[in-house]
């Protein structure tokens, strides 16, 4: 039963691994970014952290899970090595256009606000999987999608994915 505010690692700069899901850490994820030595920002799930998202903007994993963390923030910050997000019960997130992505993110139970954004982006990329299983080859989402992104389905279908809106 880990405690505490993960803060008090802000100085720990040539930690090269910690784990912390499953904890009750809280904290602002940000201290993350700020330590250099680790080889990757770890998983945070089911912890009671908030912040941004965009301290994934240079982690070097393919899937990443925030599950029941209050982070939130831009999908646009994350790489184009990222190719799976699980992010059930967290806060809300935004989409606000590719950046430098070529392959399609797919997202497990995402808020997300601007869907159709989303959708419209995704189909032009390519469908590249984190892995066999089906999750990876899902874009599940919460909110509202409207018939601007119906064509961007049926691409995404035809390209392998399983497309999913939730209403909010």
């Amino acid at each position: 039963q880990v405690t505490g505010d993960i803060s008090v690692l802000g100085k720990l700069t040539g930690l090269t691994d910690i784990y912390l899901s499953n904890t009750q850490v809280t904290g602002d994820i940000s201290v993350l970014g700020k330590l250099t030595g680790l080889t990757d920002i770890p998983d945070i799930s089911y912890t009671k952290v908030t912040g941004d998202i965009s301290v994934y903007r240079n982690t070097k994993v393919i899937q990443i899970r925030l599950v029941g963390t209050s982070v939130s923030g831009d999908l646009s910050v994350l790489p184009n090595n990222v190719l799976w997000v699980q992010v059930r019960n967290t806060g809300m997130f935004t989409w606000t256009g590719i950046k430098n992505r070529t392959n399609i993110l797919a997202l497990e139970q995402c808020k997300c606000d601007k869907i159709d954004a989303f959708l419209n982006d995704m189909a032009t990329l390519e469908a590249k999987f984190a892995g066999e299983q089906s999750w990876y080859k899902t874009i599940s989402l919460i909110g509202t999608r409207t018939s601007a992104s119906d064509a961007a389905v049926q691409t995404l279908q035809s390209k392998g994915y399983t497309v999913s809106i939730t209403p909010a």
